[in-house]
Order: structure tokens, then C-alpha cells, then sequence
């Protein structure tokens, strides 16, 4: 079997890239356009992590392990340089069908791995017909939930989470344009961002479940103003076969259902902008945030309930100072479970399975200082980061808390 290797997919993908701009250059409607930059990333921890992409997207710091002596074997510093963010896109316009007036594609990606291997990863691949007054959109790109052109504005590549839903997912979705209202529907495919379950994190999950994940919203905009509501449902299947009384293997006739709402409201001008977000949800482990649901014995799924927030502020253009603030926490189930229940989701000690720890409470500080010049872009920011993780009580909800925190630069 023939194999390419990634030296040269990559040296072949940019050679493409270069051939495709120069066409597009000698259009004087540039159908065809490259975009994209080159990125390092700095940091410095002061306490073991729960990451990914090489460290480099942190969400919460892991609890704290005591030892005879008093001291904590997570609270030691680690730090890295990395460049796999770097980004790379190409936009093609062109006519459009079904009566739009036009359309456009885009393909995104940038590069992940471990240090042994890396590859490109699709961000996003969507194509998008415009009509008069609305918009279809067919492809992968940022779930609703996430609402892109509210993301906070910060240093870190988590970009906010686990406050900010973060999800990239295959959609059908359509806006519709009402003077200064918008009104969204979409119809959303779990892929590379899936919900946690008895096989560790699949879209198999939902796929089995057979509905997609519905949302609706709304969001108006005036003046610098930007604010919106948004209902988002989810249905899964964690066990596509269960064992009956008599130890037989049958299908499963249990789902979970989980419904999350969310509200936002920006107001931004040329030198400074404020932005708030808040959702309460359920099962949003496919958003990179907090809680999940439980199995009880009897394969029953039950929610758990998840408020976040966050609140982002940033003064200046060339030299821009920054401050997020967020908040979440896991409220427990929707109801009393039965012991042996199984909990999957975010926010849970995996290591500790005989003493289950979860975090209950969540928050982060983090001011940031960024100098733009041109096409440059050069920053710093501090997170100050604590978690308070609790033990699963037999009932499925959340006593007493231990924090363990972490600063990174």
C-alpha cells in the first residue's frame, strides 16, 4: 500500500496553497483567497493541568495529591513552547443555486499531534449560499452554542472555556434576517467534539440516538449592541445493548434527552468592548464544560445540570489590555441516584476512580496586555485558576470541597 508521508503531504498542501493565491491574485474579483498565520505559544503552569493539544488549551487544574508529608505532588511548574496553532485557509466565492445570489466555501485547518507525529487538522469545512434575506449553511463550523462573534477576547487558545461553550460540529443551518433581528435554526452532527460515555468520548452516542442536536435562537443588533437567546437539544444513547434480569443481551430502549439554554449581550466600540454570556445546561461535555450525566443500575440516564458564565472586557487597538472573568459550577443531577450509579462527563478525576472526585465550582481571572502592529501580534496573559472538587455522594450530588489551583503565564 502506498503512503504519503507527512513532510510531503505538508510541502504538497503548500505548494497547492502558493499555486491557488497566485490565480487568485490575477482575478481582479478574487474568487480564490488565502488566509491564515503563524503562531508560538508560551506558557508556564504552576500545577498539574487537564489539557490538550500538547498543553497548550488548559480548562481546569487537577486535584491536589497529598502526600504523608503534607505536600502536593500536582503543584509542580511545567512549561513549553509550541507552534502547531498555526493556521491555514482558503475562501472560495462563487455563483449560487436554489435562487441565492451568491456563495462561499471555506476550509480551515492547523496542525496537532504529539511530539512523535503531526497532522492537519479540519477546523472547519463549510459551504454557505446567500439569499436575499437569509443564509444556509451546510458543513463543519462553530456550534451555535459557541456563538463566534462573541468569543471572548483572550491570549489563551481555550478561548474562554470551560465558560464558553467551545465545539466545531457538522450543520444544516439557516438565518434569517428581520431588520435588526436574526433568527437561527440549525440541525447539528456530533464529529470531532462528542459526548463523553461507557466508551470514552464518541459521536457514536448520538448518531445512535438517530435525532440530531436541534438549536433555535435569536439575536438582535443596534448601534453597537449585539444580545441573544438560544435553546439547544441533545439526545444520546450511551448503550446500544444493555443485559436484561436474566443476564441476556438486548437492545437498548434508553436515551437521554438534555435541553441548555443560553443568554448574551455585547456592546462594542472602535477602542473598547464589554461582553457577558451565561448558559444553564445539561450534558454539555461536548462543549468542553463541566458536569455530564450518570447510568444508574438499572440504565437509567440522568442529567447533570451546569450553570457558566463569563464576563470579557478589553480597552485599546494597537496597545489592548484585557480582563476575563469566569465562573462555572455543577449543580448535581436532576435527581437522586441509586448506588453504583456511573458518571460521565467533564470535571471529574479519572485517576481516582475508588474515591470519585468531581469539581463542583470553577473560576478564572485573567488580565492580558496585547500590542497589534500590522499584520503582528504579540501579548502576555495571566490566569489565576481555582477549582473546588468534591466527592460523589452514594445519591449522585456533590458535599464538601478541596480547591487546588494553578497560575499560568
Amino acid at each position: 500500500m502506498f503512503k504519503l508521508s507527512g513532510r510531503f503531504l505538508f510541502l504538497l498542501t503548500f505548494s497547492l496553497l502558493t499555486c491557488f493565491n497566485a490565480l487568485a491574485a490575477s482575478d481582479s474579483e478574487k474568487p480564490l483567497s488565502v488566509y491564515g498565520f503563524v503562531r508560538s505559544d508560551f506558557f508556564y503552569d504552576s500545577h498539574v493541568m487537564k489539557t490538550s493539544v500538547q498543553e497548550l488549551y488548559s480548562l481546569y487544574p487537577v486535584p491536589s495529591a497529598i502526600n504523608a508529608y503534607g505536600d502536593d505532588l500536582n503543584a509542580v511548574p511545567s512549561a513549553g513552547l509550541n507552534s502547531i496553532t498555526t493556521r491555514i485557509g482558503l475562501k472560495l466565492k462563487g455563483k449560487g443555486l436554489l435562487g441565492a445570489s451568491s456563495s462561499l466555501s471555506v476550509v480551515e485547518t492547523d496542525f496537532g499531534g504529539s511530539p512523535n507525529y503531526w497532522l492537519l487538522r479540519l477546523r472547519q469545512a463549510y459551504s454557505q449560499l446567500f439569499f436575499s434575506s437569509s443564509e444556509l449553511l451546510i458543513g463543519q463550523t462553530w456550534h451555535p452554542l459557541s456563538t463566534a462573534s462573541m468569543a471572548p477576547v483572550v491570549l489563551s487558545l481555550n478561548t474562554g472555556a470551560p465558560f464558553q461553550p467551545f465545539n466545531r460540529s457538522p450543520q444544516i443551518r439557516w438565518d434569517k434576517h428581520l431588520g435588526h433581528w436574526t433568527l437561527t435554526t440549525a440541525g447539528i452532527w456530533q464529529m470531532m467534539y462528542a459526548s463523553q460515555g461507557p466508551d470514552g468520548s464518541s459521536f457514536k452516542y448520538q448518531r445512535n440516538a438517530v435525532l440530531p442536536n436541534l438549536y433555535v435562537g435569536a439575536e438582535w443588533q443596534s448601534a453597537g449592541w449585539k444580545t441573544g437567546l438560544g435553546y439547544d437539544f441533545k439526545r444520546i444513547q450511551p448503550q446500544r445493548y444493555e443485559l436484561d434480569n436474566g443476564g441476556v443481551q438486548v437492545a437498548s430502549r434508553h436515551y437521554l434527552s438534555s435541553s441548555s439554554v443560553m443568554a448574551y449581550a455585547q456592546y462594542a466600540q472602535p477602542e473598547w468592548s464589554i461582553r457577558f454570556k451565561a448558559v444553564q445546561g445539561q450534558n454539555l461535555s461536548d462543549h468542553n464544560q463541566i458536569g455530564g450525566y450518570a447510568l444508574t443500575t438499572d440504565n437509567t440516564c440522568v442529567n447533570y445540570n451546569t450553570f457558566s458564565s463569563f464576563v470579557n472586557l478589553t480597552v485599546g487597538t494597537t496597545h489592548q489590555g484585557g480582563f476575563f472573568a469566569g465562573y462555572t459550577t455543577n449543580q448535581g443531577p436532576s435527581s437522586d441516584l441509586t448506588p453504583g450509579s456511573r458518571f460521565y462527563g467533564n470535571g471529574i478525576d479519572a485517576a481516582n476512580t475508588s474515591n470519585e472526585q468531581i469539581i463542583k465550582h470553577l473560576y478564572r481571572l485573567s488580565p492580558s496586555y496585547i500590542y497589534n502592529a500590522g499584520a503582528w501580534r504579540v501579548g502576555v496573559e495571566l490566569e489565576f485558576m481555582q477549582a473546588l472538587w468534591s466527592t460523589r455522594q452514594a445519591n449522585g450530588h456533590l458535599g464538601n470541597t478541596t480547591p487546588s489551583s494553578n497560575q499560568r503565564v
